[in-house]
């Protein structure tokens, strides 16, 4: 894992209270929003989305669980769950970062920014295994790319371990982004540059998901956050 300058219990306490540093409340939801609005910022698309992504993290870790209980969650779900994790999460949330933040971050950084956007891109790649991993726990599909489709069953210690170790991965990943990357993108990058993002942002958007398909990918997070909400263990 890699250091954000700060002392392993700091880091740890920072990881956990993600939620907080994001305004998210202890039950999961978004406070409202005060009447006035910042001015776009290159990261805020971005720190939008990472919302979302936290909200889906919870409901994986609502899941194990059920999983140890042997209360296993349908295939419906986990096929919900993986993709939004591809779709959202990767190819749309991490194509901006990649393809557009990224680029724009590498022509005014200096050595240690242009190092930590190589490790978060590292961070993309490990995900994918481990979404990987997940849905061939899961059951949902075969081990290797391209392999005859064929049904299977839910390992539960496999998928269990899929998510330890996607959650462990992803919400390091968000405080990097969120303590380190965003706000020096909002300070370096011009203000024209960072309208051209936001604009550019939507545009992946209809690229990779389609009009409207955002809004359906966060009630699918709302969706499944209030099925496990109830279904947790008190």
């Amino acid at each position: 894992m890699r250091s954000l300058g700060v002392t392993p219990t700091e880091h740890k306490s920072r990881v956990e209270n993600v939620p907080d540093r994001l305004g998210l409340q202890a039950n999961g939801e978004t406070p409202e929003a005060d009447e006035e609005r910042v001015p776009p910022r290159a990261s805020q698309n971005l720190r939008d989305e990472h919302v979302h992504v936290l909200r889906m993290l919870k409901v994986l870790e609502w899941m194990r669980p059920l999983l140890a209980a042997g209360d296993y969650p349908p295939s419906e779900d986990w096929s919900d769950i993986v993709n939004f994790l591809r779709v959202f999460v990767d190819r749309c949330h991490h194509g901006k970062e990649e393809r557009l933040l990224f680029s724009a971050l590498r022509q005014v950084a200096d050595d240690q920014t242009r190092t930590l956007i190589e490790e978060l891109i590292v961070d993309h790649v490990e995900g994918r295994r481990l979404v990987a991993a997940l849905a061939y726990a899961a059951g949902i599909e075969p081990a290797l790319p391209g392999s005859p489709g064929r049904e299977r069953e839910l390992d539960p210690a496999a998928a269990d371990q899929a998510i330890v170790d996607y959650v462990a991965l992803i919400r390091p990943h968000v405080v990097a982004e969120e303590e380190r990357l965003f706000p020096l993108a909002d300070r370096s990058l011009a203000p024209e540059i960072q309208q051209t993002l936001e604009e550019e942002y939507r545009l992946i958007e209809q690229e990779v998901i389609g009009t409207g398909a955002h809004d359906t990918f966060e009630q699918t997070v709302e969706r499944l956050r209030a099925r496990y909400a109830r279904r947790r263990q008190p």
